[in-house]
């Protein structure tokens, strides 16, 4: 495939309650390792690419609903990465939804 990587990031967030306990606006920051595989055009004839692993700061703010009577809630969020290594500041804006288990 081509184009393929992974992410993993570690935030520290700050809630803020909305509404009611089970739904919250949220904004933090903290660290995301990436790898990423890529074609630069002036491999193309080749079909070679070149594999990076980065590391940067994250910020990002985002809506987390927590149903009741579970430890499970679902966010969506926004937010910049901002890479240190290999690119120096090689920005990159993201976009999250998912599933959080809050411990």
């Amino acid at each position: 495939m081509k184009g393929v990587g992974f992410a993993i990031n570690a935030s520290y967030l700050w809630y803020a309650p909305i509404m009611n306990d089970r739904l919250s606006l949220y904004g933090g920051v903290g660290a995301q390792v990436t790898s990423r595989r890529y074609y630069p055009s002036e491999f193309a004839a080749s079909n070679a690419y070149v594999k990076n692993v980065g590391i940067g700061p994250t910020a990002n703010i985002g809506l987390e609903i927590l149903p009741k009577q579970t430890p499970y809630s679902i966010f969506f969020e926004g937010g910049l990465y901002a890479e240190l290594l290999p690119a120096f500041l090689h920005f990159s804006p993201q976009l999250n939804a998912g599933i959080r288990y809050n411990f």
